[in-house]
């Protein structure tokens, strides 16, 4: 592992490193996703989770890290937001049944699962001491009724383990290329093989 590694990596997580993995996958999963100008109709709502997670947990504290120099900064900072997506879907349609996938879709676009979203990502900045711009009320009785129902489905419990799995086979796992290629554009010695 080279230095920059360790050092760049215990300013994006106060976690253990061997931990690595497992947190940018959890993170993935609880993130909230933004409309995504970008989605297409083939587009599935978990690939933004994920993208979204990736890109607010991971490179924005990359980016704000001292360990990075100006150019590597603006690099990742001129990033293609959307990177990953293509190897995220095809991850995820591998996967799951088409039954499935419309089940995490129906989940994740209702009320329940939006606020579920929404209030996870602003417990998330909380904890990593940042500053929330608007408050997010807890998910009402209802909601939480719904969201424990659905987080004790099949479907779920697979989504979970895909997520917050380590190495081949793994929502991070399939973000490694991409991710790898990146740091490479950018003269950034840092491989997330090493971690996932």
């Amino acid at each position: 592992m080279s230095v920059l590694s360790k050092a760049v990596l215990s300013k994006v997580s106060t976690l253990p490193l061997s931990l690595l993995g497992s947190m940018l996958g959890v993170v993935i999963l609880m993130s909230g996703c933004e409309q995504n100008s970008s989605r297409g109709a083939e587009d599935l709502v978990i690939t933004d989770i994920a993208l979204e997670g990736l890109n607010d947990a991971f490179f924005t504290p990359l980016i704000n890290s001292s360990s990075l120099s100006d150019e590597q900064k603006s690099c990742l900072e001129a990033r293609d937001k959307n990177l990953g997506r293509a190897e995220l879907q095809s991850f995820y349609r591998e996967q799951f049944s088409e039954d499935e996938i419309q089940e995490l879709e129906d989940f994740y676009t209702s009320d329940a699962g939006e606020k579920m979203l929404d209030y996870s990502n602003q417990q998330i900045l909380i904890m990593s001491g940042e500053k929330v711009s608007r408050a997010v009320s807890a998910p009402t009785k209802e909601q939480q009724a719904q969201i424990q129902a659905f987080m004790k489905s099949p479907v779920a419990i697979k989504y979970i383990q895909l997520t917050s799995a380590e190495g081949e086979g793994s929502t991070m796992g399939a973000l490694i290329a991409p991710m790898n290629a990146e740091f490479e554009r950018c003269n950034i010695d840092l491989d997330m093989s090493e971690f996932v």
